[in-house]
């Protein structure tokens, strides 16, 4: 297991590659194409732009298929990369700290709950329209990527920490098999 360098970013990525496949469990792996950097991100989304979540908020799941469950979500800040604030939030050791995050992260409003924490944000499949020299302009269908981790969620807020993919990536990089497909 890797965790990312700095302790403010709540990112580990586990390396499942040389685990053996038992038949009677359904694994999968996330592929670094589906992952879309910040950059990436801001030409197709902006404030209000929607997006979902999926997790298991307040451990809720489908009991026969264990499978999670998908909430909506809206982008509710910037996506430049430049968004710094100040939270309390537990640390890796439980204890209350007061940190000031900031870089790649951005803020959704959806009533996000724990139990999404560490799930994907992911873009909706649809047609994106955007600007170009003022002009508007759509592009070909985009697919479902994930764009970014749910981390701190404000208590009766609806708002909550997003990291962006390009943390996921920096801790990814840090394994060599792994960073290569």
């Amino acid at each position: 297991m890797k965790v990312h360098p700095n302790p403010a970013i709540d990112i580990a990525v586990v390396d499942i590659s040389n685990f053996r496949q038992d038949p009677d469990v359904m694994t999968f792996s996330i592929q670094k194409s589906f992952f879309m950097s910040l950059a990436e991100t801001q030409k197709y989304l902006t404030y209000g732009s929607h997006v979902f979540t999926i997790g298991y908020p307040q451990g809720l799941k489908n009991l026969k298929t264990n499978q999670p469950l998908v909430k909506s979500a809206f982008i509710s800040s910037s996506l430049d990369g430049q968004l710094t604030m100040k939270q309390s939030w537990k640390n890796r050791n439980g204890q209350m700290r007061s940190t000031l995050t900031d870089g790649k992260i951005f803020i959704i409003d959806g009533m996000i709950i724990p139990g999404n924490s560490g799930g994907p944000v992911i873009m909706p499949q649809e047609v994106r329209w955007f600007m170009v020299n003022g002009q508007l302009k759509h592009s070909l269908p985009m697919y479902n990527f994930i764009i970014g981790i749910v981390s701190n969620i404000y208590a009766n807020t609806g708002l909550t920490v997003v990291f962006s993919t390009d943390h996921i990536q920096e801790v990814i990089d840090e394994f060599p098999a792994l960073s290569q497909k």
